[in-house]
């Protein structure tokens, strides 16, 4: 009974027939291990059939609604399995499952499901998608990975690492081990996202990518091949050395001396040393601007404090404060003399009216 409805499970079961849409250069299947069949423009392949592009080959698979595969050679893969989903359903029930042995691949997953609709395996790592536009190179003699993202995310596993790529992110696999990510602008922008049609760029992506290591390694020896420099720069630091070794020999010897102090002391006699021949360097011109400045210096506070006695309610003042305070002090005398002044009718006490 169990047997039956598995049976009539997979009979509801469809999948996408695998067709080459364009082929350029020389493009192989193998249906036997030994028994290549060239293939041509409309041709299709089943599951575990290895494809292998030769040099400067290029092709275009369609898998029907699922996804767009760009091939560039050299380049050698097999689909462990299609996609597989449900009749009159967008669901996929099982995803397509791609073995990359090396080659350049821009993929473009147009069927977008909740579930994985694809997984990309190489030798230890593996990739998978869901709905996403990206580019995934695996050279044959060289084991390090690239990964670019154009559109979408993609969740990477390797052993005991996982990371999920974001778009415009690129992830460098290096010996399809250690995941480091990429920095690299002038790659990206080199890239042709082309998906549905052959790329019409005389130079490939993995020549792109050579040529751009081989100018990074290039600035990167132009260090060691510059010996004149280098004889230079070692000089230099031989020199460094040994008058730091003189300055500081009696730090071991000298029980009495810190490091801390002798340092110090170092450092005060080079600041001395630079301050002397600041002065020697400038000489008389140095001083005539120091005085320049300081004579504008008082200038300045000259002209302000002018300025703030010609204000209105500017401050007064030594001479200004004393006159204010004399006539202040007049004014309260005359107030006091008024308070104490008796009233007019009336006669002092002690003292006799008039008769």
């Amino acid at each position: 009974m169990k047997l039956i409805i598995l049976l009539i499970s997979l009979s509801n079961l469809i999948w996408a027939q695998a067709v080459f849409k364009h082929i350029r250069g020389d493009v192989y299947k193998y249906v036997e291990i030994n028994n290549p069949v060239k293939v041509k423009k409309g041709d299709s392949f089943e599951e575990n059939e290895t494809i292998v592009l030769r040099e400067n080959a290029q092709v275009v698979i369609k898998l029907g609604d699922h996804s767009v595969h760009r091939v560039e050679g050299p380049s050698e893969f097999s689909f462990e399995s299609f996609a597989y989903e449900f009749e009159d359903s967008d669901e996929i029930e099982k995803p397509a499952s791609l073995l990359m042995e090396t080659g350049t691949f821009f993929i473009k997953v147009l069927k977008k499901s909740d579930n994985e609709s694809m997984k990309i395996k190489t030798k230890q790592t593996t990739f998978g998608i869901r709905g996403t536009e990206f580019l995934l190179d695996v050279p044959r003699d060289e084991k390090d990975v690239i990964l670019t993202i154009n559109e979408g995310a993609v969740e990477v596993n390797n052993n005991d690492q996982r990371d999920i790529i974001q778009p415009g992110a690129t992830l460098f696999i290096e010996n399809d081990k250690t995941f480091k990510r990429l920095r690299d602008n002038e790659l990206k922008k080199s890239i042709d996202w082309k998906f549905n049609e052959l790329s019409d760029k005389k130079q490939k992506f993995r020549e792109i990518r050579q040529a751009r290591r081989a100018k990074i390694r290039e600035k990167l020896s132009k260090w060691n091949r510059d010996e004149l420099k280098w004889s230079k720069f070692k000089e230099q630091r031989s020199k460094k050395l040994a008058q730091w070794k003189e300055k500081t020999k009696n730090l071991k010897t000298n029980q009495g001396l810190k490091r801390r102090e002798m340092r110090e002391e170092l450092r005060k006699k080079k600041r001395l040393e630079n301050q002397e021949k600041m002065k020697n360097k400038k000489g008389i011109m140095f001083n005539e601007q120091k005085a320049k400045r300081e004579e504008l210096r008082k200038k300045k506070l000259q002209e302000m404090k002018q300025k703030r006695l010609n204000r209105p309610n500017s401050f007064m003042d030594e001479e200004q404060r004393k006159m204010r305070r004399q006539k202040a002090r007049q004014e309260m005398m005359r107030r006091r003399r008024l308070e104490s002044k008796p009233p007019s009718g009336t006669t002092a006490p002690g003292t006799p009216g008039e008769q």
